[in-house]
């Protein structure tokens, strides 16, 4: 599927992500390789679960965490309906769902085990800070920490200045920083 049609799918549900942000993501879920493994924290509606999900390569693992996953309808669609698209057109992308804390969740998997971290759960201070220092760890060398909310939400902005100054923000309030570079 082309980048275009991504973006037009991913923006039939409802959130936050503007269209530059939206894009930033399918470009980077394009640069994966067969074997990645990408892990989500909040999904709300799935608008970005929809852009990676379809954008990954086969052969690769999409992990979605959101402590209501599921839960939250609009406009008739849910991240349940963002999962049956995703498996329908990438019926090769082994597709996991844990209604779970985000923190709490990162205790299930090895540390070192994503090539993409993308943080978009809560929101204060306090817990992106618990999300960083249990999620950090989880990602592999030369991985791809990012989030969203970053100079439009005060907790995430100082969370991720404190923990990863070095991280950039390239499109709209998305930041990202590459493990292995200066925090």
């Amino acid at each position: 599927m082309n980048k275009h049609n991504i973006l037009t799918r991913a923006e039939r549900y409802n959130g936050y992500m503007s269209r530059d942000e939206l894009e930033w993501l399918v470009d980077r879920a394009t640069e994966t390789t067969a074997g990645c493994r990408w892990c989500e924290i909040g999904v709300l509606h799935g608008r970005s679960l929809v852009a990676v999900g379809l954008a990954m390569l086969g052969r690769s693992t999409l992990v979605s965490i959101d402590l209501r996953w599921g839960s939250q309808e609009s406009a008739g669609l849910t991240a349940h309906n963002a999962f049956a698209e995703i498996a329908w057109q990438n019926p090769h992308l082994q597709l996991v769902a844990q209604k779970a804390d985000s923190a709490a969740a990162a205790g299930l998997y090895a540390d070192e085990l994503f090539d993409v971290v993308f943080i978009d759960g809560a929101h204060e201070l306090e817990a992106v800070r618990r999300d960083l220092a249990a999620w950090m760890p989880k990602l592999k060398p030369g991985g791809l920490l990012a989030g969203h909310d970053f100079k439009t939400w005060p907790g995430v902005t100082q969370a991720v200045k404190e923990i990863v100054p070095a991280a950039e923000n390239p499109a709209g309030s998305i930041w990202c920083w590459r493990k292995g570079e200066s925090h």
